[in-house]
């Protein structure tokens, strides 16, 4: 069944709900509001933002563990890659990410997605929907769990919807019903209800135009299944 990671929302506009697929650690939250668990509505707390580090495990994901997730973590970071500036500071800031890490990882119609390292060791994903709201929400999970299951998002807002998921790179799309929109970025439909979770198998660039970039870690990668996102939102 899905399971929900550390998602948290940011808006200028009317709030919606954020539903994000992926493994470990409870958590479905509009910023400073409610979170989701699987008891119900619950207040929470914004957690306290957790700044980049030289050590090796702890809070930070390593330089050599970052790599491994995406080669974009070892190229510099550009203009294009920032978050807006109202995601990183002020009250409607997403805290816990490493904001310098941040890197573009492609852009599906008129949202963008971004990846960067996150609090704990985990790394993570930040969609930004077009439209009045600016709704931009976020989920991470650890890089021994992205291996494993990659790391979707899906959230809803006026007049727009988004399904993407961020996963290793060597993964074919064939089959699935998936779109590929980056080197490790795959779209799905937000409307649609996944009858199981989707399995992506690794295969060679040279040999299907389907596959993303370079060699998985794992030959099998396994997506957690998401509901359809007008079953979840809220007003």
């Amino acid at each position: 069944m899905p399971q929900a990671s550390c998602g948290w929302s940011a808006k200028k506009g009317p709030h919606k709900m954020v539903n994000s697929s992926a493994l470990k650690n409870a958590a479905i939250v509009s910023a400073g509001a409610m979170l989701l668990t699987a008891a119900g509505w619950a207040a929470i707390n914004a957690a306290p933002v957790q700044q980049a580090s030289a050590e090796t495990g702890g809070t930070s994901v390593t330089a050599a563990a970052a790599a491994r997730i995406s080669s974009v973590y070892t190229k510099k970071q550009t203009s294009d890659d920032k978050l807006p500036s109202f995601l990183t500071a002020g009250p409607q800031r997403i805290d816990g990410l490493q904001y310098e890490t941040a890197r573009l990882l492609g852009i599906d119609g008129t949202t963008k997605v971004w990846t960067a390292l996150g609090a704990d060791a985990k790394t993570c994903v930040i969609t930004l929907l077009a439209g009045p709201d600016e709704f931009a929400s976020s989920t991470c999970t650890t890089p021994a769990d992205f291996e494993l299951h990659g790391l979707g998002l899906q959230s809803s807002g006026t007049g727009s919807a988004s399904r993407v998921y961020f996963v290793p790179a060597g993964l074919s799309a064939a089959g699935t019903g998936l779109r590929a929109i980056g080197p490790q970025l795959l779209a799905g439909d937000a409307n649609e209800t996944d009858a199981k979770p989707i399995t992506l198998q690794s295969v060679s660039a040279a040999t299907s135009g389907n596959a993303l970039a370079r060699s998985a870690p794992t030959s099998v990668v396994t997506l957690p299944p998401f509901t359809d996102i007008r079953e979840a939102m809220v007003d």
